[in-house]
């Protein structure tokens, strides 16, 4: 996904200034995208063999905005996500979130079919002025006084199960760095599946108070962290906080 120029010139640079993110006005598939005002190139197209099972791998590689994937009439099979093989589901359409990967089973009753994107509309934040990881590097941050609210930080005990709920924030993709972890409760609905769940890295919010969107994982892949009992960073590290603390404010 991408902004054009005009779209930028249009907020006033408010982005460039610190406000929130402009929404994306087009994106790509397969490296192919149009946007308004755009030249007409031609659009993604797949070419099957009529009645053959295919597999289909599906990548988000935006930063920020996310995809409504589909195939136009034609129902597709989930088998897996995020690098790990669930039980096969049957859909219309998937979420794909920044990062995510699907495959997906289908038999295209077509030689050639289209695949039908929709973007999201709404507008994201930017993120806090100082990066979670450098705090910890840098800082020496080891709890939560340590962050910013906007931070949302939280500190946790080691090899303890976590459950997270999401509430609202329809849209946003949570990813849990080094961790894969079990949707035990998804947005689209349904009880919570204890017995066999999804495992990915990447899931979307968008619960309510009734229905929120529930995530399980062990605390046990704690990363980078201060302490005398962490994983230390090595000179590189620190040479790498060095040259940014370094940096006009401006440029951080």
């Amino acid at each position: 996904m991408f902004c054009t120029l005009s779209t930028l010139r249009a907020s006033g640079n408010a982005w460039f200034a610190g406000g929130p993110e402009p929404v994306p006005d087009s994106g790509l598939i397969n490296a192919a995208g149009r946007f308004q005002g755009g030249p007409a190139v031609d659009r993604t197209g797949i070419n099957v063999t009529k009645g053959l099972r295919y597999r289909f791998r599906i990548i988000g590689l935006s930063a920020k905005g996310f995809f409504e994937f589909a195939i136009s009439n034609h129902l597709m099979t989930v088998i897996e996500s995020d690098g790990i093989e669930t039980q096969p589901y049957v859909v219309d359409s998937i979420p794909v979130l920044p990062g995510q990967r699907y495959s997906v089973v289908g038999t295209p009753p077509h030689r050639r079919f289209l695949v039908q994107p929709r973007m999201p509309t709404t507008r994201i934040d930017k993120p806090p002025s100082v990066p979670t990881l450098l705090n910890i590097l840098a800082n020496g941050a080891t709890n939560d006084p340590s962050f910013g609210p906007n931070e949302n930080t939280f500190t946790l005990q080691s090899n303890a199960i976590i459950e997270v709920s999401f509430i609202g924030g329809t849209g946003h993709a949570f990813h849990l760095h080094g961790h894969a972890f079990d949707v035990i409760q998804s947005a689209s609905g349904g009880g919570p599946n204890f017995i066999d769940p999804p495992r990915p890295d990447v899931v979307a919010s968008g619960g309510t108070v009734d229905q929120p969107v529930r995530i399980r994982f062990r605390t046990d892949n704690p990363g980078i962290q201060s302490g005398p009992q962490s994983i230390q960073p090595n000179e590189v590290w620190r040479e790498l906080c060095n040259i940014y603390i370094a940096l006009d404010p401006s440029l951080q």
